[in-house]
């Protein structure tokens, strides 16, 4: 998971994104741990990162990282690489983590996790950000090395504010 878990829109911080999410923080908390927990008792989460959203529900009077204490997966708040061991064989990959890196455009999803491999990170064969709230994976080349540039999204069935700027159908 790369970040942004729960929306935890706040009055003080966001009052369109309170009108336009029916879903409290509360409710949305409770069904991420949930998600959450049944992933890590699986032994299918890897690791958890904390993107800005997450902290605004202590605007709200909610503490989302307390619950985040209670996995067994380790829980990121920054940025770096992580060595990560993938498939049967245990394939390794350097991949460099973050919520955010400079860079985000609209019009390249990728764009900044290319930079992030371009700039911050060059010995890391992934990046692998969250925040834009779209998803994106990108395959190329760079200094003659094949990297991977993997944006997480957000699913919404309807996104009205993306929709009237014409970034989403």
């Amino acid at each position: 998971f790369g970040g942004d878990l729960i929306d935890a829109f706040s009055p003080i911080r966001h009052a369109t994104g309170m009108r336009g999410n029916p879903v409290g923080p509360d409710e949305q908390i409770d069904a991420m741990m949930d998600l959450l927990s049944t992933f890590d008792r699986a032994g299918k989460l890897g690791a958890v990162q904390l993107g800005n959203h997450d902290s605004w529900s202590e605007l709200a009077g909610y503490n989302f990282q307390m619950f985040l204490k209670e996995l067994q997966a380790p829980v990121f708040s920054g940025d770096g690489v992580i060595d990560v061991n993938v498939g049967e064989f245990g394939m390794p990959y350097k991949v460099y983590w973050s919520h955010t890196h400079w860079g985000n455009s609209k019009l390249n999803i990728t764009n900044a996790a290319k930079r992030a491999l371009q700039f911050t990170a060059p010995k890391a064969d992934i990046a692998l950000l969250g925040h834009t709230h779209q998803a994106a994976f990108e395959i190329f080349d760079i200094g003659g090395e094949t990297r991977g540039a993997v944006v997480g999204g957000t699913f919404k069935r309807k996104d009205s504010w993306a929709s009237k700027w014409g970034l989403s159908k």
